[in-house]
């Protein structure tokens, strides 16, 4: 067998390599996710390849800001400024990622991701409204299997984010709108994961969470994943340790906090990433991206 890279193998020697297998049609993969109005950004679409979305740019540019106002947020509405927070010190609510940059008094924008399962689309999405004067933020959550930018328009004629009652026309019967965070995330896990229970969904988005902390693959530690991945591990239920014998409980336990594991690395489906995965990705450089001229609200 010749390696590839090997110095020792006759300069004639051939490796063919082969191409990575598409992506399965049986799954929802994330495809684009877009920013309206919110922080620094006017209207802003990013484009995941086979899943995946690297962000790149200088400190400040809003590499962060952007994934903690899309994901996990899109998929449970949650808007605890310590879980929109992925750094260790907090960077504030929703208030003030959606009023920074903004000259008016009040402020609308909206958040989105898409998926798509072979020709099916499924968007989810959040529009907000902020107040100065309040220091409030109040949210409309919405999903449809439209398309944003193709038969779903998030911006008015004018180029105005859509009111709410624009955006219940907008998405008409094409999905639903909800002002609760609770009904929101349950549209989203019958669609995406209809086979999750709402604990299982809930320890995914914590997952999530966890895995998202910034600096966390920088000098990894993995004491500190271990225990960063365990803190994201759902409640034991009291039920599968009743029964057991003392002595056999601690064995039941580690046994019942292994399976939640494996649940929680199936559930991520997390691939290993190699070099050249990392080149052929898609990268979004949002330094020059923050260059461009755009409108405020």
């Amino acid at each position: 067998m010749t390696l590839l890279g090997d110095p020792t193998a006759p300069l004639d020697a051939a490796v063919e390599l082969q191409p990575r297998p598409p992506a399965p049609d049986d799954r929802w993969r994330p495809t684009r996710a877009g920013l309206v109005s919110v922080w620094r950004y006017w209207d802003e679409a990013f484009e995941f390849h086979d899943g995946r979305l690297l962000l790149r740019g200088p400190n400040g540019s809003g590499k962060s800001m952007a994934l903690e106002l899309l994901l996990p947020f899109v998929l449970d509405g949650d808007a605890n400024p310590a879980k929109l927070t992925s750094a260790a010190k907090s960077r504030g609510g929703l208030y003030e990622r959606l009023m920074t940059g903004a000259t008016d008094t009040t402020r609308t924008g909206y958040v989105w991701v898409e998926f798509r399962r072979g020709d099916d689309t499924f968007t989810s999405g959040a529009r907000l409204r902020a107040s100065a004067s309040t220091k409030t933020v109040n949210r409309s959550f919405f999903t449809s299997n439209q398309t944003v930018g193709r038969d779903l328009e998030l911006l008015d004629a004018s180029r105005v984010p859509l009111s709410r009652a624009a955006l219940v026309e907008a998405v008409g019967e094409h999905g639903r709108v909800t002002d609760v965070a609770a009904e929101h995330r349950d549209a989203v896990r019958a669609v995406l994961f209809p086979e999750f229970s709402a604990d299982r969904y809930e320890a995914l988005v914590g997952a999530l969470l966890a895995l998202r902390k910034e600096k966390l693959s920088q000098h990894l530690d993995l004491d500190k994943l271990s225990e960063v991945l365990s803190e994201a591990l759902p409640t034991i239920d009291e039920h599968e340790l009743a029964g057991a014998r003392p002595e056999h409980r601690r064995d039941r336990l580690e046994r019942a906090v292994e399976l939640r594991l494996l649940d929680m690395v199936r559930d991520l489906d997390r691939p290993q990433i190699t070099h050249d995965e990392a080149r052929d990705g898609v990268v979004v450089d949002l330094h020059h991206a923050g260059r461009r001229e755009r409108r405020q609200v």
